[in-house]
């Protein structure tokens, strides 16, 4: 359905007193968890982030990451080729319909740069995610370490 033909529904069905029907919210039907984000050491001035989004509905579009306390935020992929890990910036992700998205170590991550104090286990870091069709989606990242070698952090699994 269209934007155009939501809105019409929306505006006839408040019309009839109906009230809002629930996917009018698109941000409802995204959930974002498992939100975490590595230690930076004292001097670091970077910080690797990970989640987890559930889409149950149709397809959408991470287009913009805020952090107030980074002076700006980009998402990363890497890819092995060659037997060498390449990464690049993209500049944005696509959320699958009906499937979870898992931004994790060794994958697709959000680098913070910039950072302005370093991050401690057990802080929390306030994102904004930003998708084309959800809006806007506050979320507070945990600042954990990752398991062993490199792991997702143990409550990155719901452990």
């Amino acid at each position: 359905m269209s934007i155009r033909s939501r809105a019409r529904a929306v505006m006839v069905g408040l019309a009839l007193g109906v009230g809002i029907p629930a996917w009018a919210n698109a941000a409802d039907s995204l959930a974002v968890d498992a939100a975490w984000v590595r230690p930076s050491a004292t001097i670091a001035r970077v910080a690797a982030g990970f989640f987890t989004v559930h889409n149950p509905g149709d397809g959408d579009r991470l287009i913009k990451v805020e952090a107030p306390d980074a002076g700006r935020v980009e998402v990363h992929t890497s890819a092995f080729r060659n037997g060498m890990s390449r990464q690049r910036v993209i500049p944005g992700m696509d959320i699958m319909a009906h499937s979870d998205t898992v931004l994790e170590p060794g994958g697709t991550r959000l680098l913070f740069i910039d950072l302005k104090k370093p991050l401690k286990e057990g802080d929390r870091f306030p994102v904004t995610l930003t998708f084309e069709r959800a809006g806007v989606i506050p979320i507070d990242m945990t600042v954990q370490a990752p398991g062993p070698l490199g792991a997702a952090a143990p409550a990155a699994k719901g452990e």
